[in-house]
């Protein structure tokens, strides 16, 4: 079923966390595989409305990672309520998939910063951190700092550095907001000066560090244009 898809997201778990992600991912367009282990949670029924890939199992069985096509998706999201279950099956996914962009769920926040740092799991969403954009985004964009919901709409802020002979070298403050609609949040200079919310007239230069804020779709088109 799973196994024609590439590039997709794999989510594990559907309670209310893992709703709200599964409708930002597919609302921004996203193909998203599904493993849940109740089979009578009540989101199911949308879900396959929606006509997305459901698996009923428990994702600690590698199999059903490898039926998701863990290998070929791009990131694996997973949300469900216990810690050592959810380590458990981001250690599979990445021994299925090395390259894997892992975002997962855990209650503990010393834990979290410990899967961090010992295990190489690039997101741990601690309790307090828990928020479905949070999640989304960081299954789409790694280099994303932070997002909220505005108005339903998906605002985020990401890291830049502003490359040699790129299209944001030269440019101003208020060069990027008229023309990419994104506002600086923190101005940082290659020697080091910072300055937070700098005036519409400061002007970028290569290796100047900038946070970015905007909708998730100016800041994809904003990308392209970089590239």
């Amino acid at each position: 079923m799973a196994g024609s898809m590439r590039g997709h997201v794999v989510l594990v778990g559907l309670g209310k966390l893992g709703w709200r992600i599964y409708s930002i991912l597919t609302r921004l367009g996203h193909e998203v595989v599904v493993i849940e282990r109740n089979g009578e949670c009540s989101f199911l029924d949308d879900v396959r409305r929606d006509g997305a890939a459901v698996l009923i199992g428990d994702a600690r069985r590698e199999q059903w990672l490898v039926d998701a096509n863990v290998k070929g998706a791009r990131s694996i999201v997973i949300a469900t309520n216990d810690d050592l279950a959810n380590l458990e099956i981001a250690l599979d996914a990445r021994r299925i998939h090395p390259k894997v962009h892992v975002v997962m769920r855990m209650f503990d926040p010393n834990m979290a910063e410990k899967v961090r740092e010992g295990f190489g799991i690039q997101r741990a969403f601690s309790a307090s951190a828990i928020a479905a954009p949070a999640f989304a985004t960081a299954a789409l964009e790694r280099a994303i700092e932070s997002s909220i919901v505005v108005d339903d709409e998906i605002v985020v802020s990401q890291r830049w550095t502003v490359e040699a002979g790129g299209e944001l070298e030269g440019w101003s403050v208020g060069e990027l907001a008229t023309k990419r609609a994104l506002g600086v949040i923190e101005h940082r200079r290659k020697d080091g000066a910072k300055r937070f919310f700098p005036g519409p007239d400061t002007r970028f230069a290569a290796g100047d560090e900038l946070v970015v804020q905007g909708t998730l779709d100016a800041l994809v088109v904003a990308e392209s244009g970089r590239g």
